[in-house]
């Protein structure tokens, strides 16, 4: 009886999941999803007046964002949804080949220090989550090569098997990527212990996903999370 009730117990408890921001943590630096659209925008010669335009004003919000006259927050939700243009017209094809190309380069870009860490935990039998402002499909691409067991990312409307060139919902970033996440790991069924989980973050726009779990860790973090992390007696790599 007590050897039943032990595998009983085994069986029903809670997973530990370990949730990893993308870039700033995982990854060295952002930027390379933009740059690959933009690339293979003006080699397929696809509205090159409009892929000049977004530059132009992804570049003017960059410099008010250094200027502090618009905060981290409006830059990424601006941004995000203006990238998302650069996607209308490909096909489900054409945007998974490019997501296995983005995803091969992210992985030689990786932190080799907290990609030991994302082993470490999956080495303890952890579900491994990655979540990012990026687009969905990228961010499936790159789960793929890391055998992550979720990936929570930006949604990209998608009609007759292209894509409008429209976000689908909202960007994860900040609270809603708190939602989104809860929402995505409810979907896979799993019954997580977020006081035993961990996450990883660089700025202070991830901190809502920090204080989701009891094991909170600031990476290279920014000088705000900094010094959050060290009111709050949250572990620093750095």
């Amino acid at each position: 009886m007590p050897t039943d009730c032990g595998k009983l117990e085994e069986k029903t408890m809670a997973e530990v999941i370990a949730i990893f921001d993308l870039e700033g943590t995982l990854c060295r630096v952002g930027g390379l999803l933009w740059r690959e659209l933009i690339k293979r925008q003006i080699q397929h010669c696809r509205a090159t007046a409009k892929v000049v335009a977004h530059i132009l004003y992804q570049v003017l919000f960059a410099l008010l964002y250094r200027l502090r006259l618009i905060n981290t927050r409006r830059v990424r939700l601006t941004v995000t949804k203006d990238l998302a243009s650069l996607c209308k017209g490909l096909n489900e094809k054409e945007l998974e080949q490019l997501g296995e190309a983005i995803s091969e380069k992210l992985v030689a870009r990786l932190r080799p220090d907290i990609h030991a860490i994302l082993e470490d935990h999956k080495r303890q039998a952890h579900k491994l989550v990655v979540t990012s402002g990026m687009f969905q499909p990228f961010l499936e691409a790159l789960g793929r090569r890391l055998g992550v067991d979720l990936s929570v990312g930006t949604r990209l409307e998608e009609r007759g098997g292209y894509y409008t060139g429209r976000l689908s919902g909202p960007v994860c970033f900040g609270e809603q990527r708190v939602s989104m996440l809860m929402g995505r790991i409810l979907q896979a069924g799993l019954e997580v212990d977020l006081a035993r989980s961990y996450a990883y973050g660089d700025t202070i726009g991830d901190k809502p996903v920090l204080e989701m779990v009891g094991n909170p860790v600031a990476v290279y973090p920014d000088v705000r999370l900094r010094l959050y992390a060290q009111k709050q007696g949250w572990k620093i790599v750095a």
